[in-house]
């Protein structure tokens, strides 16, 4: 028994290879076209695929960078007002140092081997108790307020330091 083969594709038409219509005529270039298509629509639908997930991949990534770029410019800013801090900080540190510098030279003005201890029984029989205690408290406003000036000033050039203008 002999086959009959298709003219058109050369396949047995008992083959599911190839198809015949009603009208006698192979289907086959028809068919081979509809899994080209197919194959291409599969195809296009994979590159799309792809191109959607690039693009989601750098949305994602490009949502990422913008952030960290945000992040950096707040930790930019922050190391800038701690530096300014700093600055500031060194500058009150400067100023207290140079008053407490002025206390001590000031302390160190009189001392006993120039300026020995008075006898102070023989001062009081001399000037009397109340004379004496006058002339000690004078003495004492005296350090004390001129401490107080150094003081004073210091905390004043602090408060400037901070301030601009």
């Amino acid at each position: 028994m002999s086959e009959e083969l298709c003219p058109v594709c050369g396949h047995s038409i008992g083959d599911f290879a190839c198809f015949w219509g009603d009208d006698k005529k192979c289907r086959m270039p028809f068919m081979v076209a509809i899994r080209e298509r197919d194959a291409l629509r599969k195809r296009l639908d994979d590159a799309r695929y792809e191109a959607n997930l690039a693009n989601s991949g750098f949305a994602t990534i490009e949502k990422q960078d913008t952030a960290l770029r945000a992040e950096l410019d707040e930790w930019k800013s922050a190391h800038d007002n701690l530096a300014m801090q700093l600055s500031c900080a060194n500058d009150d540190l400067e100023i207290a140092v140079t008053a407490l510098v002025k206390v001590d030279n000031w302390a160190k003005a009189y001392p006993l081997d120039v300026f020995p201890e008075p006898d102070w029984q023989k001062a009081k029989e001399l000037l009397g108790s109340n004379l004496l205690s006058c002339i000690s408290a004078s003495n004492m406003r005296h350090v004390i307020k001129g401490v107080k000036d150094i003081v004073t000033n210091a905390l004043a050039a602090i408060e400037k330091v901070g301030k601009p203008g």
